[in-house]
């Protein structure tokens, strides 16, 4: 499946970043206000805010909080040492909508001033990161969630970028890992800051959504009727095998091409309720949002054989262990108006293609759509969309495969 780059990217513009260290090289201390715009292209799934809304709001993101995270670089090889210069927490409360026409985002504010100033960080070759809604005890449980934070020398003393990276948020709950409003945690990529006598820098660093959208989409094609299988009551879909927690960073920050391990995914099954299918032609769709679960590559050249054991990714007895799919069950009638119906269940493993790709990655939207036309066969077609293309165009589709469950 193609996958679209590039057109309007998520970002985080750290505009204007003006650091204020000790005396270096005989330049005295300057006090600047450091302050970072984040930003991020109008996409066609963001509802417009009205514009009473004083909350910011990134990308239809509602930032709460941000974390900024200095580690020190070696000077000679411009590789991070992994020692923690500076981490801080900053509230919504510093967080505003940028009033500036030409610096569309939002603006954290940041005064530096006096020695006591926690909102200073070092002038030295240096990597940041930045985490949106981590919340505060992400990394501390030092401090309030309403105040500004910069972790003491014991705490810093704690963290590193392996710690950092492999650092997770629940979604969802426990019994039920998914949820469908969007989650807020994004995440940035890591980049490097060399101080300049200019003590003014202006970088943009690339911003990820550490969760994945699935889009299900579900049409009886006529004359026949497809319904869904009720559970109290309400039509659903289930879903299963589905990760715990999103991770900060892709796969934990390590390069393992399977994450996180099957027994963080709780197998199921998890009833997500959508509308019934009431006539022929008629389409139903639900959203829901999920963490990345990476499982491999299998061996199926096939649509069919994606779902059969054998050909799954693991390397244990139960080869499908831990890949996500949806499960639709109902009932099937030729014809509307038929009292009794066939009992049917279709069954799609979610991934990257059709045949062998069980991953389902952080920061991309699946669009997937059933069309039942019969007991034993159903068009399903995907749409699989980087999460940072803000308009959705030119996606790569997959069309009138027709599959038998």
């Amino acid at each position: 499946m193609k996958k679209i780059e590039g057109k309007g990217i998520l970002s985080l513009l750290f505009f204007c970043i003006c650091f204020c260290g000790c005396e270096k090289e005989g330049l005295q201390e300057k006090t600047r206000q450091l302050y970072i715009q984040l930003s991020m292209p109008e996409s066609i799934h963001v509802e417009t805010k009205g514009t009473g809304d004083t909350k910011p709001v990134l990308g239809g993101v509602e930032v709460q909080n941000v974390w900024i995270v200095q580690f020190k670089v070696n000077d000679d090889d411009n590789k991070s040492t992994g020692s923690c210069l500076k981490a801080l927490y900053v509230p919504q409360s510093g967080i505003s909508k940028s009033t500036d026409e030409n610096q569309d985002g939002l603006i954290v504010n940041l005064k530096t001033g006096g020695d006591t100033d926690i909102s200073k960080f070092t002038a030295d070759n240096s990597l940041f990161y930045v985490i949106a809604n981590g919340s505060r005890a992400m990394l501390t449980n030092e401090g309030s969630d309403d105040v500004m934070y910069s972790l003491t020398v014991n705490e810093l003393a704690e963290i590193t970028e392996s710690k950092l990276k492999a650092k997770t948020v629940l979604i969802g709950t426990s019994e039920k890992p998914f949820v469908t409003t969007s989650p807020k945690l994004l995440t940035s990529e890591p980049f490097y800051y060399t101080p300049t006598n200019e003590g003014v820098i202006k970088v943009r660093a690339q911003m990820f959504r550490a969760f994945a959208k699935i889009k299900v989409n579900i049409t009886s094609v006529s004359p026949g009727l497809f319904t869904l299988d009720e559970t109290s009551g309400s039509a659903s879909v289930k879903i299963y095998n589905l990760p715990k927690n999103m991770a900060t960073y892709r796969a934990g920050g390590t390069n393992e091409k399977t994450y996180p391990a099957t027994d963080d995914v709780v197998k199921g099954a998890f009833n997500m309720t959508v509308d019934q299918i009431t006539t022929p032609n008629q389409t139903v769709s639900r959203e829901f949002y999920m963490a990345e679960n990476l499982r491999g590559l299998g061996k199926s050249a096939t649509q069919q054989g994606k779902n059969q054991n054998e050909n799954g990714p693991g390397s244990e007895s139960d080869k499908l262990a831990g890949c996500t799919y949806i499960e639709l069950t109902g009932t099937y009638k030729y014809d509307p108006s038929h009292t009794d119906g066939v009992k049917v269940k279709y069954t799609f493993y979610l991934g990257g293609n059709f045949t062998n790709d069980y991953n389902i990655a952080r920061d991309y939207s699946y669009d997937i759509t059933f069309r039942i036309a019969g007991p034993n066969s159903a068009d399903v077609r995907v749409e699989i969309t980087d999460g940072n293309v803000a308009i959705f165009d030119e996606v790569d589709v997959i069309k009138n495969i027709i599959v038998d469950f």
